[in-house]
């Protein structure tokens, strides 16, 4: 069985579900309810990736990207207009993604080494994450409960801690670790 699996849907009203299993042991599923969404997996070569994207809402967009051993994505969005775009390229690399509201979005979020481990959450409209993890065994939460919320983390070397919890509207936060 070949060791990539593209998923592209857009669902009407009712809910579509799809969970492919390959032989390498690599899981995705997508999960739709709403109109124009669109969920993107694809895993490339290694062994035992498992993504999953759930949608409820209108117009959303998610996306991951799998390359290397035991990665593993999940991400969840209810709203609409939202958008996630998660790359992992490595081993034992974790992003977990929940967004609530609207025109939520997630720039794309590398993680390019191994035992990454990168845990969003944003609940209201119109906040913005962008994400970078180079290197190992860094760990990363970022939490935006409100509106127009902007959080930017690059951690370069290994071994960085990355905390960042707003609530209210408008904050901004940017954190740069290690050398690159």
């Amino acid at each position: 069985m070949k060791n990539s699996l593209i998923v592209t849907l857009a669902s009407t009203t009712i809910l579509f579900a799809a969970t492919a299993f390959a032989d390498n042991g690599d899981v995705a599923g997508v999960g739709q309810n709403g109109t124009s969404n669109q969920g993107y997996i694809q895993q490339t070569g290694g062994n035992g990736n498992r993504a999953y994207i759930g949608q409820v809402g209108n117009s959303n967009l998610a996306m991951s990207v799998e390359q290397g051993n035991a990665n593993q994505a999940v991400i969840s969005q209810n709203g609409s207009l939202n958008q996630v775009s998660s790359y992992k390229y490595g081993d034992r690399n974790i992003t977990s993604v929940i967004q609530g509201g609207n025109a939520n979005v997630l720039e794309p979020t590398y993680s390019i080494g191994n035992d990454n481990y990168s845990y969003v959450t944003q609940y209201g409209n119109s906040n913005v994450v962008s994400q970078g993890t180079f290197g190992n065994s860094n760990y990363s939460n970022i939490s935006q409960n409100g509106n127009s919320n902007q959080a930017d983390v690059v951690a370069y070397g290994n071994s960085n801690i990355t905390n960042i919890g707003q609530i209210g509207n408008s904050n901004t936060a940017s954190i740069s670790q290690g050398a690159r």
